[in-house]
């Protein structure tokens, strides 16, 4: 019946299969064996089509939005829309100015009735770099601030402004197009200063929206357009020195004002070194006001300045997370920022005084605009008048170049790590629970392509010098239990097993290659279930500063090798540089590779060996957090310092309070440090996180622990207001986790890690695992 189906679709068809089966009722007798298939017919017609089906939902961002001032626009039309996208097309100085632009959706739908009243736009000329001054900004449309709290320095100064959209005319073209026509005119400024209009110059337009109600969530990034009014000719980007994404790469989203300012192009055409605050009498120029800012405790002079309605902005607090060595890291010559390498070839005693404000030198401030003329004061000779930096501060010159001189400390040593050593581990073999591991591995040189000698080259003769071999177990999560890393009362708990220097120069054998062999100091324990994970560590001595000693550490970027199965992977380093650059700890041993780090900071480690060696233990706690040990497995400590809520004891029994931490941008940014998908709770192979070894130090069984999801969250969750932290510590015990205080030892890390109670299953993953109800990343708005 099928071949008929096929090959009859039509009346026709049903008449003859009628006529057919009349046939057959007549006949009589035996019917015989079927008789195979006959070849498939050539398909019918097309039928009719069907009724048309209801309209599916929009896909995001495209469907068109009336915006008003925003307060009417609905929560379903922000997560459809997406952000506005917003871009200036054209413009022309025709007195007044007019400019044209477009505003969409996320994926293109269109953007109507948009309220002139939301929009504020500026209006600058970029005056060239002239009498050894860098280029600058120069706005047309400015306002005097009158001094109003603080120390008000200044009775009044100049400020760059915007003017508001409700005072030029915005028309509507149609299709997401709109068309602005300012109400300054360039050609005729005289208020509050008089601002000459050189149409000959590069000028820029740009503008910013601030919404009400919902629509504050959709105000887009500040589009600028540069032209030549004389000519009319288009300037992409004439003069951008930072990359808005280097500053996001640490800040994940710069959203300032009240957040529609959000673009370095943008903020420039305000933050020019004609913009004082009067109440610190500090400039607000973009240049030293950033480098003010990232200076910030390590700034000889606080940085302070007033900011809306006299709010207080003290940026001596800010604990930026690199070196400023690093120049380069916000300013690097890139398609969208084309001029980010003129920190090479300029200097003003501004620009270089936003950090090395110990010398910077002000004149009187002119009564009405606030603005001084700077000079800089060495450690030595008479001060230099500003514009004559560049006289010393270039290659070639008797100061050197920015370059030169910003090629120090631990830039330089980063440099020559990076290009001088590399540590690689290259085999290791007999690594199952009861054989003792034998481990090749090398230091190379990729300058030359050679390999160091351990035993001969001064970079690890000279003493200091530090090589480590470090064997960690299981890899499903490390407790490195039978190192001997510890005893009863002693020693470091869960630490793994290590072959120092002094081991692998006495018993590694070299290869033919320049490699070494080396056999460890015992066997991975027979109990232990599941992989090793083996790392190479340590700092060689130099002398990269070119003093004349031979004591320097070189931060050498760590190696990892897993002969069995690997440690899951949940961050990667090139996500911490992102703002660290470099992560070189314990002296310069450890740099660099996170996978190195866990083998030490796991879930049964604590500081207690360091805090016993600075006088404290759980009788006598330490008063930087009333505890007498502290929990240093890695998802612990990182959330708690990045949190601001986290101190430990470290080598030479140092205390490190993490206390005062600024993190640079939102907590609930999972993304900044986790691989994609790795925040969604702890794996069931996960340890609960010691916080108190309890009696016997060398044994976990009788450790005080959080459970390990709980372990993570609350780490970071417990930085909320107490009513908020309260909440969140009592729904995750709720819920399977277990938050104990630190010598509460009814429950044990046994009980934990056996799940003997049921009560201290964690079950998280049914609410926060991913697609569910409260998905991690759907509530943390990734």
């Amino acid at each position: 019946m099928t071949g008929f189906c096929r090959r009859f679709s039509t009346l026709p068809a049903l008449l003859a299969l009628a006529c057919f089966s009349l046939a057959l009722a007549g006949c009589s007798g035996d019917d015989g064996s079927q008789g195979p298939a006959g070849p498939a017919g050539p398909p019918g017609a097309d039928g009719p089509g069907g009724p048309e089906g209801p309209p599916g939902p929009p896909a995001a961002g495209d469907i068109d939005i009336f915006l008003g001032d925003g307060s009417l626009v609905t929560p379903a039309q922000v997560e459809a829309a997406g952000r506005i996208v917003a871009e200036i097309t054209a413009a022309t100085m025709a007195s007044p100015p007019v400019i044209e632009f477009t505003l969409k959706t996320a994926g293109g739908g269109v953007v109507r009735q948009a309220d002139a009243g939301v929009m504020s736009f500026t209006l600058n000329k970029l005056v060239p770099a002239a009498n050894g001054q860098p280029a600058q900004w120069v706005s047309y449309i400015n306002r005097i601030q009158q001094g109003s709290a603080g120390p008000q320095v200044l009775p009044q100064a100049l400020q760059a402004t915007t003017e508001s959209g409700a005072d030029g005319t915005l028309e509507e073209l149609g299709d997401g197009r709109y068309r602005y026509t300012y109400a300054t005119d360039p050609a005729a400024v005289t208020s509050p200063v008089a601002v000459s209009y050189e149409p000959q110059l590069t000028h820029r337009v740009g503008f910013e929206m601030r919404m009400s109600g919902l629509g504050s969530e959709l105000f887009p990034d500040n589009p600028v357009y540069d032209f030549v009014p004389a000519t009319g000719e288009a300037v992409p980007l004439a003069r951008v020195v930072a990359a808005n994404e280097n500053c996001n790469s640490c800040h994940e989203r710069l959203e300032l004002h009240g957040g529609p300012r959000v673009t370095v192009e943008y903020c420039v055409t305000c933050h020019n070194p004609g913009s004082i605050d009067p109440d610190s009498g500090d400039s607000v120029d973009m240049a030293y006001m950033a480098h003010s800012i990232h200076a910030g405790s390590n700034r000889a002079i606080p940085y302070v300045i007033y900011g809306f309605r006299g709010s207080e902005h003290d940026y001596s607090e800010v604990t930026y997370p690199q070196s400023v060595l690093f120049c380069e890291n916000c300013h690097m010559e890139s398609d969208a920022s084309p001029a980010g390498d003129n920190w090479l070839s300029t200097a003003s005693a501004a620009t270089c005084g936003g950090c090395h404000v110990e010398g910077l030198l002000s004149g009187d401030p002119d009564p009405v605009t606030g603005q001084a003329i700077y000079a800089y004061q060495h450690d030595f000779g008479s001060p230099i008048q500003d514009g004559t930096c560049v006289n010393c501060h270039a290659e070639g010159g008797v100061a050197g170049s920015n370059a030169e001189n910003h090629l120090a400390g631990a830039k330089l040593a980063a440099k020559v790590a990076r290009e001088q050593f590399e540590y690689e581990l290259i085999e290791v073999t007999d690594f199952l629970p009861g054989e003792t591991p034998v481990i090749t591995f090398a230091v190379n040189n990729p300058a030359d392509g050679t390999r160091y000698d351990i035993n001969a080259d001064p970079e690890f003769t000279t003493g200091g010098a530090s090589l480590t071999i470090d064997i960690a177990w299981p890899t499903t999560d490390y407790s490195n239990e039978g190192s001997g890393s510890a005893t009863v009362d002693s020693g470091a708990p869960a630490q793994p097993l290590g072959l120092g220097l002094d081991y692998l120069q006495a018993n590694a054998v070299q290869n033919e290659d320049g490699s070494y062999t080396v056999t460890a100091s015992m066997a991975v324990p027979a109990f232990v279930e599941g992989s090793i994970g083996v790392a190479l560590e340590g700092h060689p001595i130099g002398d990269f500063d070119g003093d004349g000693v031979f004591g320097d550490r070189v931060p050498v970027k760590g190696a990892t090798l897993f002969p069995g199965t690997p440690r899951r992977t949940i961050a990667v380093i090139d996500s911490c540089n992102d703002c660290h650059e470099q992560l070189a700890f314990h002296g310069a041993n450890r740099t660099d590779n996170v996978q190195l780090c866990a083998t030490c900071h796991n879930p049964d480690a604590t500081d207690v060996r360091r805090r016993e060696g600075a006088g404290f233990d759980w009788a006598n706690p330490s008063p930087l957090d009333g505890k007498g040990e502290e929990a240093i497995d890695f998802r612990f400590m990182v959330h708690g310092i990045h949190a601001a809520q986290y101190a430990a004891y470290g080598f030479g029994n140092q205390p490190h309070d993490y206390s005062e931490v600024t993190y640079p941008q939102p907590l609930a940014n999972c993304n900044a440090c986790h691989e994609p998908g790795t925040f969604y709770g702890s794996p069931s192979t996960a340890r609960s996180v010691t916080i108190n070894t309890g009696v016997d130090r060398s044994d976990w069984r009788d450790d005080v622990a959080i459970t390990p999801t709980a372990a993570a969250c609350w780490s970071c969750h417990r930085s909320a207001p107490e009513a908020s932290a309260n909440l969140a510590r009592v729904h995750m015990q709720q819920n399977g986790g277990y938050i104990p205080d630190e010598t509460d030892a009814t429950i044990t890390k046994e009980m934990l890690e056996t799940t003997s109670s049921s009560a201290y299953i964690e079950t998280c993953a049914v609410c926060h695992g991913e697609g569910k109800i409260a998905d991690v990343g759907e509530v943390h708005g990734l």
